[in-house]
């Protein structure tokens, strides 16, 4: 008996110690605990779509604004595939594009031919850029074309041609004027005469006729009717070959 009492009391005594070291907890430390390790995982947000939802309309906003500039400000013709010779300047070797004096004379370029409703008393026609630069020191431009039947022919219709250079030098003060005439004196007779267009008396000294990168054609209607005319080729011919 004597051994279990001592038993007895020698466990009574390690309960004590267990109890008198072991942490309190407060309800506070509870509740952190709970709120560390017992909380379920954050949830994730979902991407806002407003932003995205806007992006269509500024799109839309900015193609607006982009053509009503381009309409406004410019006269721009796509060139569309060609067979022309070589040598020609409405060829896309050549032709880089083409861009309108004036809208006003509804000026059309399709196939290769060019379509001028010359109005009277005001300039009209259209610039060319080249892909690469022209020597005109070796070579001239020859324009030809027809008027269209109704046209009035008797008149001759001025035209000016302006060249410029590489470096942006031209012969805008000094202009190449020629007259564009029907082939024969016959009334009925449309076509035009291959007009030769030969620069080289026409150029101030910083102009480079061997570097040339840009045509602009006006022409200018003396009649008090409108007159018609079709441009059908722009070629480049070798000075030896004419």
């Amino acid at each position: 008996m004597a051994q279990q009492d001592n038993t007895y009391s020698e466990h009574s005594e390690l309960l004590m110690d267990r109890k008198r070291y072991s942490p309190s907890f407060s309800p506070s430390d509870i509740k952190r605990l709970e709120e560390a390790f017992l909380d379920s995982p954050p949830r994730t947000q979902k991407p806002s779509h407003k932003k995205f939802s806007r992006m269509p309309f500024f799109i839309v906003i900015g193609l607006i604004l982009i053509l009503l500039i381009v309409y406004f400000r410019y006269s721009v013709i796509f060139v569309p595939k060609m067979k022309h010779p070589q040598r020609s300047l409405l060829n896309s070797q050549y032709l880089d594009s083409i861009s309108l004096i004036s809208k006003e004379g509804k000026i059309q370029f399709a196939q290769g031919i060019i379509y001028l409703p010359l109005l009277p008393g005001q300039p009209q026609g259209f610039v060319i850029n080249t892909k690469m630069p022209l020597d005109l020191t070796k070579n001239d431009i020859y324009i030809q074309g027809s008027f269209l039947d109704g046209s009035s022919v008797k008149d001759n219709v001025a035209m000016k041609a302006i060249i410029r250079d590489d470096k942006f030098f031209s012969n805008s003060l000094t202009p190449l004027e020629r007259k564009l005439a029907p082939e024969s004196s016959i009334q009925e007779d449309r076509i035009m005469k291959p007009l030769k267009l030969d620069f080289q008396n026409t150029t101030p000294i910083l102009l480079n006729l061997s570097r040339i990168t840009q045509i602009r054609f006006e022409f200018y209607n003396p009649r008090n009717t409108p007159v018609s005319l079709l441009i059908k080729e722009i070629k480049l011919m070798r000075k030896e070959e004419e």
